[in-house]
Order: structure tokens, then C-alpha cells, then sequence
């Protein structure tokens, strides 16, 4: 399909710094990526760290473990999407806003239990890479597995306290009647302990789990969620939490 094209396989984030700059240098504007948000992210921070803007237009392939942005975009059957891409058939467009700091940046983040699962997700993939088990703990149930067996028993769980200040032009959003209230710059949002902070710009955060359901209505802001109070609770209604209809006081 694509022996036209370039194709270039990166085996680590050093060769993706190496060939975003060989395709500046030689005026390419469009990169197809083959991966998932780990991929993404790495390409997304290589362009930020050499560039004060975005030099490309990205197309995606549907080809990671959690699949958020693809998921968001409509990415379905890499080989077809890849097909209309170069073929200029495909109409779904997305503009992404980005979370970041100096070094880094990034459509959705956490710290807490958050980042606690999805490096104990990744220790188990590598654990269990070229065996027989492999499939199955690279899908959604792997990282459900994930969750419940070591991420969230008593012994392992996290706790943290933190304090949030809003800096900017932030909102408030009551999640039962929808009505947005302004935060005042300097104001406090949350001081205390929590399970988990998390915030994102798509309302994905993987294997079309509905996190963040606020996220993308103003591509100005980023959906930001602290995840406080019994555990239990929120594993209860794990369907609602997935398709983004669950409230809570602890959320």
C-alpha cells in the first residue's frame, strides 16, 4: 500500500527524535504513526522539545494497547484507514489540544493510583510477553486484571494529599444539572487526601473508557478529576464510570 512512501520503524524514543527531524529537514508535512498513546506522546514531545510549533498534520494507526485518541477520532482497521489516508479518502479530523509543561506534553495525565496501574499494566505485559498469556494480558481484561489483583488490594493501594490552585480561567461543572460556575484565579480547588488525580483534553482514557466526559468542550481546558473516599464505591459502578455517567461526591 505504501511503497510510495517512506516508512520508517522506530525501536526506541531516540530514532523517533532522529527521523521527526529528517522529515522536517526534508519539508514532509504529514506523518501517518502506527502505535498507541505511548507512541503518540513520544512523537508529540519530540516536535515540542525541537519546535515552537506543530510542523505536521498526523494521521493514526489503530495499532497501541489502550487506543484513546485513535479510539476518539474513529480509527478502526489499520490497513483500511491507511488505504483512505493515502488516498486522501479519510474525513474524520481532529484538532488536539495539549497538556504541557517545559519539557513534556501530553492529552491526558494522572499521578496517584492512576500512574500505580498503569505501571504495574506495563510490568505485567513484560512479564508475560511471548507467552502463551500474552493476548490476553495485553487487552482490557490484562489491565482490568491489573486493577483489581495488585493495583487496588489494601497493601498496594495508594494515598497521597495534595492541594490544586487554579491558576487560569477554570470552571466548575455541576454534574447533575450541567451549570458552570468561574473559579477565581489563585483559588482553591482541592486540598486533601486523595486516591488519584487525573485530567485529560479527549474524553478517553483508554479501551473507550469515558474518564473524562467534560474534555474537548472547550478546547481551551483540559478536564480535571480527583478521585477521593472508599474505593468500593467507585468499583460498584464501573459501567457508569466507562460510558461517563457516573457521579459521585468522591469524584
Amino acid at each position: 500500500l505504501a511503497s510510495k512512501y517512506d516508512v520508517l520503524l522506530s525501536s526506541s524514543s531516540q530514532e523517533t527524535e532522529t527521523f521527526i527531524k529528517k522529515l522536517a529537514q526534508q519539508g514532509i508535512n504529514t506523518i501517518i504513526a502506527g502505535g498507541g498513546d505511548g507512541t503518540l506522546m513520544n512523537i508529540f514531545n519530540t516536535i515540542h522539545r525541537e519546535y515552537n510549533h506543530f510542523p505536521f498534520r498526523m494521521g493514526i494507526l489503530k495499532l497501541g494497547t489502550g487506543n484513546a485518541l485513535a479510539n476518539l477520532i474513529g480509527a478502526n482497521d489499520p490497513e483500511i484507514d491507511l488505504h483512505k489516508m493515502l488516498h486522501n479518502e479519510y474525513e474524520n479530523t481532529y484538532r488536539l489540544p495539549l497538556i504541557g509543561d517545559e519539557q513534556n506534553t501530553f492529552f491526558f495525565g494522572g499521578l496517584g493510583l492512576d500512574a500505580q496501574i498503569l505501571n504495574d499494566y506495563m510490568a505485567l505485559k513484560d512479564t508475560y510477553k511471548n507467552t502463551f498469556a500474552s493476548s490476553f494480558m495485553q487487552s482490557v481484561f490484562g489491565y482490568l486484571y491489573t486493577s483489581f489483583f495488585q493495583s487496588l488490594i489494601p497493601k498496594n493501594r495508594f494515598h497521597g494529599s495534595g492541594m490544586i490552585i487554579n491558576e487560569g480561567t477554570g470552571l466548575e461543572i455541576d454534574p447533575i444539572t450541567s451549570k458552570t460556575t468561574p473559579l477565581q484565579k489563585g483559588q482553591k480547588i482541592f486540598d486533601g487526601q486523595f486516591h488519584m488525580i487525573c485530567f485529560s483534553t479527549i474524553p478517553y482514557y483508554g479501551y473507550n473508557m469515558k474518564v473524562f466526559p467534560y474534555a474537548g468542550i472547550d478546547p481551551s481546558k483540559m478536564h480535571l478529576r480527583v478521585l477521593t473516599g472508599p474505593l468500593y464505591k467507585s468499583v460498584l459502578h464501573l459501567h457508569q464510570i466507562w460510558n461517563g455517567s457516573y457521579t459521585s461526591e468522591y469524584i
